[in-house]
């Protein structure tokens, strides 16, 4: 089965992985590069409640009395349309127009260091090619055995032993009834035995018939239905 690590390995790290540099791929992965935007609308409220560290002890002054002093003395149109904005429905901080403007004020008021980079990042927020894809942070060890067992399942060398089960289920409880599924040397799942209270049934998708082929079809489109979400 092609996992989601062995996907990000085949989509960002080709080279790397191919070349077995998977210290090197582990670290493109966890590196936060990928941009993800929140579009929510900031309000004047959001700075007063989000930007409440104090700056200066002696007065009180905080984060967001910095802000506010900034876009209320400015005269530039956009800028006071911005907080004419920010007192209504707010604005969206992710928009790119949005982030420079931050980034101009911040240097025009000589706002405290990292206080752009915070407001900024409540729009735009840098996250790794793991996290996108909900996985916890890799390693080389992890990253080479994705990567192989991948490999080796597109290139339909992977082995299982004959007449492996894959699934167990009892029908009927009490009654004995049984239906086992078996892999074949090559992966495929082809194999079924039902075992009845008074006959046992063995074949695949070939040699069955009626409800028994239906039963094995259904069950192995439901497989593929699963290891397609994995």
């Amino acid at each position: 089965m092609i996992t989601k690590l062995h996907e990000l390995l085949t989509t960002y790290t080709p080279s790397e992985a191919a070349a077995g540099r998977f210290a090197a791929a582990a670290a493109i992965l966890n590196d936060a590069t990928v941009e993800h935007r929140t579009t929510d609308l900031r309000t004047t409220r959001w700075l007063i409640t989000e930007l409440a560290d104090v700056i200066d002890p002696a007065t009180g002054q905080t984060e967001a009395d910095v802000v506010l002093a900034t876009l209320q003395g400015s005269t530039h149109p956009r800028v006071k349309a911005a907080y004419e904005a920010m007192n209504g429905d707010g604005i969206d901080i992710s928009d790119p127009q949005a982030q420079l403007l931050i980034d101009v004020l911040a240097m025009a008021a000589n706002w405290p260091a990292g206080l752009a980079d915070k407001i900024k990042a409540a729009g735009v927020q840098k996250r790794s090619h793991c996290e996108t894809a909900g996985l916890p942070p890799t390693d080389a060890a992890e990253c080479q055995a994705h990567w192989e067992a991948g490999e080796a399942v597109e290139a339909g060398t992977v082995a299982y032993t004959t007449g492996q089960t894959l699934l167990a289920l009892n029908a009927t409880a009490g009654q004995g009834e049984q239906l086992t599924l078996r892999r074949t040397m090559t992966g495929e799942v082809s194999g079924i035995t039902v075992i009845g209270p008074t006959a046992t049934l063995v074949g695949n998708s070939t040699t069955l018939t009626g409800p028994a082929k239906a039963l094995l079809d259904s069950v192995l489109a439901a497989i593929a239905t699963y290891e397609e979400s994995v």
